[in-house]
């Protein structure tokens, strides 16, 4: 298990150190693709480890809070389902029918499930954390397995909905970041606020670059 938290603490590393430049460089130009690579690369270690290390560590810490666990699997999961849904669709800049590839809509489906499972849980012991992230979880994996079962109907959708799925993984980053390090700085009642940071920040980013694309297509 040391290793792969090792593993996992160096990709998380590396996702932190690169996940910004995309965003503020000019979208397209070879700085963004090669470390939109990196980033994307360093994301999917991350999340793969921790599918690893989450049954470990709940095996032989049995003490530990296992609603918190099993959170950073989840967010684990939303962070390469993002990723992951981010990257294919630049493949996808051409098509002009209904996505049918299996592989992509396995992690989209395993998030919903995921999403359900985390929700009825954590109202069952009152987690906080887990019930606030509900609303996100389906606001990816649903509208993900909708776009690819409909029609492309309007041009550019391909670049909003990577830009979209790739700043879901950044909160996503940001988000197990903060709730495996915010308790050693922060006091326990700025921990919920802390955690849901990256959420309330980067959220309406979205949003706005969503319209500002638009509007240059019109």
């Amino acid at each position: 298990m040391d290793a792969l938290i090792a593993l996992h603490v160096i990709a998380g590393g590396v996702a932190l150190a690169t996940f910004w430049v995309p965003l503020v460089v000019t979208k397209g130009n070879t700085v963004h693709r090669r470390v939109g690579v990196a980033y994307v690369a360093a994301m999917m270690v991350a999340a793969l480890t921790t599918f690893c290390v989450v049954p470990l560590r709940l095996v032989h810490n049995p003490e530990r809070n296992p609603m918190g666990v099993l959170f950073l699997g989840y967010v684990g999961l939303m962070s390469l389902t993002t990723a992951f849904y981010g990257v294919r669709v630049l493949r996808q800049k051409t098509r002009t029918a209904p996505h049918r590839v299996v592989v992509d809509h396995v992690l989209p489906l395993m998030l919903v499930v995921a999403t359900v499972a985390l929700g009825v849980q954590s109202v069952r012991v009152g987690y906080v954390l887990g019930m606030t992230f509900v609303p996100l979880g389906l606001l990816v994996a649903v509208p993900q397995l909708r776009r690819m079962r409909a029609v492309p109907s309007e041009k550019g959708w391909w670049l909003r909905e990577h830009l979209g799925a790739m700043l879901i993984s950044c909160i996503a980053t940001l988000t197990a970041f903060l709730v495996t390090n915010a308790n050693r700085v922060l006091p326990g009642e700025w921990m919920l606020a802390a955690w849901l940071a990256p959420t309330v920040v980067i959220t309406p980013l979205i949003a706005v670059w969503s319209r500002r694309y638009r509007r240059r297509e019109a």
